[in-house]
């Protein structure tokens, strides 16, 4: 067994916010220690409703990780091949997602805590966020401000509401709730595990 291979797995509870959107729009998730940098794009892709349809980034200690897209090539490291485990992030620690480089929507990441894993849940799980994401295409921060602001786009005006669970009991909960949901998500399904 390689040296990397050996890890005790844990939780790592990341809150994540949108940047440069008045109210705040933020996630917090649940997300295994063992999780590539790779997955955690894809765990980001479906808590904000993106539709994984522009490059992207993360910046984690001036390094860039990348998942490969057809046509875009990658910019980095291969996300693929780098677990969160292997990056020995620290408690408070705080790194960067840019998905879509024409609108830049720019995520902050900050590992709030590691958990234990419940056996009970089946991860990754977003357990807490306010407001929906912005649509795809749309200008970015400025541009979203600014519709929003004229409200040039009636779905946007009302685009803030908190999280609320379903009335379901906790084993039958699907792994991600939404603000509001942009694409159907089974109970109990492990997304891409």
């Amino acid at each position: 067994m390689a040296e990397t291979d050996r890890h005790e797995l844990q939780i790592y509870q990341l809150r994540v916010v949108l940047r440069g959107i008045s109210p705040l729009i933020w996630r917090r998730l649940l997300v295994r220690s063992d999780s590539t940098v790779a997955q955690l794009h894809e765990v980001l892709q479906i808590a904000f409703g993106w539709d994984d349809e522009h490059l992207n980034r993360f910046e984690i200690r001036g390094r860039e990780y990348a998942v490969y897209r057809d046509g875009g090539g990658t910019i980095g490291i291969d996300a693929t091949a780098v677990r969160l485990c292997d990056l020995n992030l620290r408690t408070l620690e705080r790194f960067v997602y840019e998905y879509d480089f024409g609108d830049s929507w720019i995520h902050d990441l900050r590992l709030e805590t590691t958990l234990p894993v419940n056996p009970r849940n089946i991860y990754p799980l977003c357990v807490a966020g306010k407001c929906s994401a912005p649509p795809e295409d749309c200008g970015g921060p400025p541009g979203f401000m600014t519709n929003r602001y004229y409200g040039a786009m009636d779905a946007m005006l009302a685009y803030c509401s908190p999280v609320k669970w379903p009335e379901l009991p906790p084993s039958a909960r699907p792994s991600f709730v939404f603000a509001s949901a942009p694409r159907s998500v089974e109970p109990n399904t492990p997304g891409w595990r």
